[in-house]
């Protein structure tokens, strides 16, 4: 067995056997190429972070931004998220990559304040490695003095399958975030595995409904009734409630009728570079 077979082997399970072909070499070597490029893709400023609109149903107006990490390697060219992230992630790369994330995240929050923009959120993602293995807390507390930013501005985004490993840990360390004034959102709601009960146990401002329901919301009676319950519940607890992945004007529509808060997708705005976006923060679109 080569050793690209054997990767393959491990990644599935134990007592599994993978013959060598060359589709497994060609997987392994995308694999080291983007390892060995993101080494050095901060230091060599490929790494950018860009932002998507919120938009509040009831006025459509912008009340905020997600900020979404996207990298262009010299080598590899655009290299999807969802190819370098896991990388990171199993290296735990992740840890040093979210921290320039994450100043940058506040650096945009000072230029937003330093315009005179109050009501507002910038939200950030992180990952159930930076959650175990990186000092959190301590990054919050040295950028907010660093950027004289309060933490009010900041919202930090978790998924829902991300809870659920080592899942008292975790609400241990999103209290010590709330604690510091920070807000808390739950992402990709509906794709895991936790119960509506479990809502009442997590520490979260906001739950934000998984593109998949949106998607399906016009045309799937299942999908309106999910997406219905999940607004009603949420507002029942306090929590304000985000549809991601918006394509269609009769989705906003139907999300505006059932009372969903704040949604964001392409038919307001794709990702995109913070000087395009930040003039829409305020604006009705």
């Amino acid at each position: 067995m080569s050793l690209c077979a054997l990767y393959r082997a491990k990644n599935d399970g134990k007592d599994e056997i993978q013959f060598f072909d060359n589709s497994i070499s060609t997987e392994i070597d995308r694999v080291y190429a983007i390892e060995k490029g993101l080494r050095t893709a901060i230091s060599d400023n490929e790494l950018y972070v860009v932002f998507q609109p919120k938009v509040v149903l009831q006025d459509s107006t912008v009340n905020g931004f997600e900020a979404l990490l996207r990298w262009k390697s010299k080598e590899l060219g655009n290299v999807s998220p969802m190819e370098f992230i896991p990388v990171a992630e199993s290296t735990r790369m992740i840890i040093p990559i979210g921290r320039f994330v994450l100043e940058e995240v506040f650096k945009k929050v000072k230029n937003l304040l330093n315009e005179g923009h109050d009501d507002f959120k910038v939200a950030v993602n992180f990952s159930e490695v930076q959650f175990r293995y990186s000092n959190i807390i301590d990054d919050f507390k040295t950028f907010i003095k660093k950027y004289n930013v309060p933490s009010k501005y900041i919202e930090v985004e978790i998924t829902e399958s991300m809870l659920m490993k080592t899942c008292d840990e975790n609400i241990e360390q999103l209290n010590k975030i709330k604690s510091l004034g920070i807000s808390v959102a739950l992402d990709d709601f509906g794709t895991g595995y936790s119960s509506f009960n479990y809502l009442t146990k997590l520490p979260i401002d906001v739950l934000k409904i998984d593109r998949s329901f949106v998607i399906d919301l016009l045309n799937d009676k299942k999908s309106r009734c999910i997406v219905e319950a999940i607004i009603e519940l949420s507002h029942e607890l306090g929590i304000n409630v985000v549809a991601e992945g918006v394509e269609e004007e009769k989705q906003v529509e139907y999300l505006k009728g059932i009372l969903c808060d704040v949604v964001q997708g392409y038919y307001y705005s794709k990702p995109d570079e913070f000087n395009n976006v930040k003039k829409l923060l305020g604006r009705k679109l």
